[in-house]
């Protein structure tokens, strides 16, 4: 069998309120991808308050957050924090990027967390995205998507607990292999870990059979706000605050109002998806127990095998798919990395040219 992918992930069990955000992921089409605003966003789930800070996401960049998460649900390792794990100054350097840690060292509130680490490459994370892998332009934007998530701090207020800044992700680059070591924020890890209750199921069959900004932007709010075997009421004006929730005129009202009709009609097409009408701008929609499958566990899993890199996967077996209520804890990461690994320092966002500045004298980006 190729080392390539030929099959991609069914779901990504994906964090709520980094789902349901509103504007933490928007439609920038017709913008520049250097032009972007800034990003601040807060959002209450639960009993914590999500801020969010950094450049504005798009669409682009939440399709490869997705499959970030689907990949680290079916094959993840565990970054520990620093008093647990091995002491190796690449995996400290990955883990301080993630927390934000000042180059100095000084120390932060609530580091205990366990992040999710995984292993791939920029062409099975395209392929897990529904993207053309073998388009070098396509490999560069996925690029910089990676350098946008990288560069958004999160803070999590829990009553007078303040937990952060994380960064959402780190990674390293490989160019030469085109292998990728991710790091995801703790909040993430949790989900896929299961350590905590709520688990936002983001099919990504689905995810890849939609065709536009706005009902992928619906399909990932839908998806965390409604789990398999539930079914919730909605508005015209509900789905168009969640998809642009920036204030609009009378006209552009409209405008939107028709795009989230035809989002609408996007999601009623998927099988597992229902759509009723119950008044001319209210719908209720449900959603079947399961999810789509496209046959994931019935291959071998590609990629970087764990067992090369001295770590056990975070496997789910097909009897416990969708939920996962069999999931194993992976080992802490391996102990070393190659001596000309450099990590991409994702505390700002950078254009091409200066991260290319900083590359190292080795392979490792």
């Amino acid at each position: 069998m190729s080392g390539r992918p030929t099959t991609q992930t069914d779901h990504a069990r994906h964090h709520p309120a980094h789902c349901m955000a509103p504007g933490l992921f928007r439609s920038l089409k017709g913008r520049s991808r250097t032009d972007r605003p800034a990003l601040d966003i807060r959002y209450t789930w639960g009993d914590a308050e999500y801020h969010f800070l950094g450049v504005a996401l798009g669409v682009e960049d939440m399709r490869v957050l997705q499959a970030l998460t689907a990949i680290a649900g079916v094959r993840g390792l565990q970054l520990p924090h620093e008093s647990t794990r091995p002491r190796d100054p690449h995996w400290e350097r990955l883990r301080r990027t993630l927390e934000d840690t000042p180059a100095d060292g000084s120390p932060r509130d609530h580091r205990s967390a366990t992040a999710a680490a995984l292993v791939t490459s920029r062409y099975r994370l395209a392929v897990e995205a529904g993207w053309e892998p073998h388009s070098a332009r396509r490999m560069h934007l996925l690029l910089e998507a990676l350098e946008r998530l990288g560069a958004i701090s999160l803070y999590v207020t829990h009553g007078a607990k303040i937990t952060g800044p994380y960064r959402l992700l780190a990674f390293l680059l490989d160019r030469d292999t085109d292998r990728l070591l991710i790091a995801l924020n703790p909040h993430i890890a949790a989900t896929i870990l299961g350590t905590i209750p709520s688990v936002a199921y983001v099919s990504l069959v689905e995810a890849r059979a939609l065709t536009t900004d706005p009902s992928r932007l619906l399909h990932q709010w839908l998806s965390a706000w409604i789990g398999p075997g539930q079914a919730r009421l909605i508005s015209i004006d509900a789905i168009c605050s969640h998809i642009w929730p920036d204030r609009a005129t009378d006209r552009k009202l409209r405008d939107r109002r028709l795009k989230a009709r035809a989002s609408l009609d996007e999601i009623a097409a998927l099988p597992y998806w229902q759509v009723t009408p119950l008044r001319p701008d209210t719908w209720r929609i449900s959603r079947r127990r399961g999810l789509p499958s496209v046959g994931v566990y019935r291959h071998r899993r590609w990629g970087v095998p764990a067992s090369t890199l001295g770590c056990t996967g975070i496997d789910a077996p097909p009897d416990a798919h969708p939920h996962h209520s069999r999931y194993q804890r992976g080992s802490q990461p391996p102990a070393s990395l190659p001596d000309e690994t450099a990590l991409v320092d994702t505390r700002e966002y950078l254009g091409r040219e200066a991260l290319d500045d900083l590359a190292p004298s080795g392979p490792w980006r």
